[in-house]
């Protein structure tokens, strides 16, 4: 498939997958999304329920703080 405007991947009135025609693309999956691979790369940070894993840092136990990772 080859084109200049957005593509939208729609299932049961609901837009799962739209590739936008700036590279983005959005992923909406109601029922959840399973991965099955020995690996995933990821280039650039991973934001999860607004803790960056780039950035976020760790208390130990006798209250120091790690540097971000």
């Amino acid at each position: 498939i080859k084109t200049t405007k957005d593509f939208t991947l729609t299932v049961n009135d609901t837009t799962v997958i739209k590739v936008k025609a700036d590279g983005s693309i959005e992923i909406t999956a109601p029922a959840g999304i399973k991965i099955t691979t020995p690996l995933i790369t990821v280039t650039g940070d991973v934001v999860a329920r607004g803790v960056s894993l780039d950035d976020h840092t760790h208390t130990g136990v006798h209250g120091e703080t790690s540097d971000a990772h």
